[in-house]
């Protein structure tokens, strides 16, 4: 599901949209807990959505599978924060060279993608669309206190932050990508990439 964070009373202006863990490209989404806004206390008074931002989608080929690396107990559901929470595993195909006739060839690419909490709470939901994971994914759902909220902040920025930050960054392995060389046709169809013709300019 997407991320439902909106603007409302309830939230303090640094909460009222999303914030980022720029390493892991992950965004955050918080709002108030309904406990918080029926009652006016809670022990866990934010809902945190969690997912890849487009960045982090760029690292990934076509999804195979979504394994779920945390278990909560009947006692106990909380993950610490940098605790690992899923991997993705995904293929993909990536152009390597190209002869003097202009055939390509590609290299097939299988890689393991781990998501880990950037934020210590209790788990309440994780991802089970084995192979649907978009930017706008929810991947992970906690139940955040304060304390834990203050202790993350360090290592979380605003969009504006991460989008600065992200200028700087390196693009990823599968970012589509029409630079100098122009494909004058090309095919994507799931987990492989068909090229009719390369136009070099």
């Amino acid at each position: 599901s997407a991320c439902t964070c909106t603007q409302d009373d309830s939230c303090p202006p640094m909460h009222a949209s999303r914030l980022f863990a720029p390493r892991r490209h992950m965004w955050l989404c918080l709002r108030r807990s309904p406990d918080v806004l029926k009652k006016g206390e809670s022990q866990m008074p934010w809902v945190v959505q969690m997912g890849l931002t487009e960045r982090g989608i760029e690292d990934l080929g076509d999804v195979v599978s979504v394994k779920h690396l945390f278990a909560s107990s009947p006692n106990d559901s909380t993950a610490r924060r940098g605790e690992d929470l899923m991997s993705i595993e995904w293929e993909g195909h990536r152009i390597t060279t190209a002869d003097e006739l202009y055939h390509t060839v590609w290299d097939t690419i299988n890689g393991v993608t781990t998501i880990s909490a950037p934020i210590e709470g209790e788990v309440q939901k994780l991802h089970k669309g084995a192979k649907n994971v978009e930017a706008d994914t929810c991947l992970v759902e906690m139940l955040v206190n304060d304390e834990s909220l203050n202790d993350a902040m360090p290592e979380l920025i605003t969009e504006e932050e991460y989008m600065k930050f992200v200028e700087g960054d390196p693009r990823g392995l599968f970012v589509d990508d029409d630079s100098d060389e122009a494909w004058e046709h090309k095919e994507v169809k799931g987990n492989h990439a068909v090229v009719h013709e390369l136009v070099g300019r």
